[in-house]
């Protein structure tokens, strides 16, 4: 860490500017309603977005209600959510959480979370089956609205092969890359490293030839 040269503030502003210049989808199709949104995300962990897309389906057709899916069991979960991989694991942690809720709220919502201050909210999310930082963060920012910036694996990704973040671990890349990128640019940047990051800058493969932001790239000039 004590080689790290971090970007100016001109610099993130011109590589973002640049992305934006490439991707009009201001959005990735996140859920206002928290509760589908931390469903979407438990789905698609360790899962492609096609069989996380049919689960969220087959869920919201299943169970009309949230009221309606925290009577189910954690057996009849699982059935329900089966292309999307892990079943069971994400079966149970959708269980809990949802009888969690009720039993802290006295209803199956997070809507009472919007009252509380952002750090409050954070330590909630924190706690329920599943979450992590990048999922709370998720949505914090897209549910709730607050002033965030989730370092999810398309983040991480580009961040490190642009020089801006050598970090090992998700909290430690949260800290930096939120003091890197200026607040202002939080959503923007999430929504535009996703976009790049499935288009353009993969895990595997990446096609650096046909990448708007080379320039400023350290991996491909390694």
């Amino acid at each position: 860490m004590q080689n790290q040269v971090y970007p100016t503030d001109k610099t993130v502003r011109t590589v973002c500017s640049i992305l934006q210049s490439q991707y009009l989808i201001s959005s990735l199709g996140n859920k206002s309603n928290p509760l589908d949104e931390y469903l979407y995300i438990l789905l698609s962990l360790r899962t492609h977005e096609k069989g996380t897309k049919s689960a969220y389906r087959a869920f919201k057709k299943h169970y009309p209600s949230w009221s309606a899916a925290e009577k189910a069991s954690p057996m009849e979960l699982s059935k329900v959510i089966t292309c999307a991989g892990l079943s069971k694991q994400k079966a149970n942690n959708i269980y809990k959480t949802l009888k969690y809720l009720k039993s802290e709220f006295g209803s199956v919502s997070m809507a009472k979370l919007k009252n509380l201050p952002k750090d409050e909210v954070e330590r909630y999310l924190l706690h329920l089956p599943g979450v992590g930082l990048k999922s709370a963060k998720c949505i914090m920012m897209f549910s709730f609205g607050f002033n965030v910036l989730p370092v999810d694996v398309h983040v991480f990704r580009l961040s490190s092969r642009l020089g801006w973040c050598n970090c090992g671990k998700s909290k430690d890349a949260h800290v930096l890359m939120s003091k890197i990128v200026p607040k202002d640019l939080y959503y923007s940047f999430h929504v535009l490293c996703v976009q790049h990051g499935r288009n353009v800058c993969r895990g595997h493969h990446p096609s650096c030839e046909y990448c708007c932001i080379s320039g400023y790239c350290k991996f491909q000039k390694s």
